[in-house]
């Protein structure tokens, strides 16, 4: 495997830099967000906000 001369390292931190910002976005803005299976928590959510919950029905 050929080594790294000094001339690549700053091309591969370029090259790099794009991914580790997105990264950091996410990780800084993302939500959480429902999923698969999760859907009817939603809904039982937005019941109780609107005060029409019930345990039968």
């Amino acid at each position: 495997m050929q080594q790294l001369n000094r001339q690549k390292i700053p091309i591969l931190c370029l090259i790099f830099l794009p991914v580790l910002l997105m990264g950091i976005c996410i990780l800084k803005y993302s939500v959480n967000f429902p999923f698969s299976d999760q859907w009817p928590l939603a809904i039982m959510f937005e019941k109780i906000y609107s005060n029409n919950l019930s345990l039968f029905g």
